[in-house]
Formats: structure tokens, C-alpha cells, sequence
């Protein structure tokens, strides 16, 4: 059965996501041509697959050293999300 941390994380997660496909939409709809548009849509969906990024190594590698607080002033600003779901999305790692 899913823990109240699971469901924020999982809350954070779509959140995020949600984000991402509004921000691809808009380049979609407004870009000026096609190599443009293709460009921020890469850059965005690089965003998608958070396991690539560098950002991502540092706080793995926070969380190896213990700095659990560390992490988590990483994650939200690598993603900006809010204190909480950065929390909830660190102790799922």
C-alpha cells in the first residue's frame, strides 16, 4: 500500500510533468521555425529523462555522503519544485 510520502512524491513527479508538457506545447504553438522549435523541444525533453542530468549526479552524490539536506536544496533547484515535494522526491531516491 502506497505511504503518504509515496503519494507526495508521486504528486511532485506528475506535477513536474505536467509542467514540462505545457512548456513543450507552448514551443510547439509559438515557435518561429522548425529548427527552433526542435532545439527547445530537445532541451526540454532532456528535462523529461532526469537521470542524464548532471544535476541529478550531485544530488546522488549528496545523498552518498549523507547530506541528505544537501540533496534537497539541489533537487529544488535543479527542478523548482516546493520544500516538501523536494523532500518527498529525495527520500524516494
Amino acid at each position: 500500500m502506497a505511504t503518504d510520502q509515496d503519494i507526495i512524491a508521486l504528486e511532485a513527479r506528475m506535477s513536474r510533468l505536467e509542467n514540462l508538457f505545457q512548456r513543450l506545447l507552448a514551443i510547439q504553438t509559438m515557435s518561429q521555425s522548425n529548427a527552433d522549435g526542435l532545439a527547445q523541444m530537445r532541451a526540454l525533453l532532456q528535462e523529461i529523462s532526469p537521470k542524464d542530468r548532471p544535476e541529478m549526479q550531485a544530488i546522488r552524490e549528496a545523498l552518498a555522503a549523507g547530506n541528505k539536506m544537501k540533496a534537497i536544496t539541489l533537487y529544488r533547484s535543479a527542478f523548482g519544485v516546493s520544500l516538501q515535494e523536494a523532500q518527498a522526491a529525495v527520500d524516494a531516491m
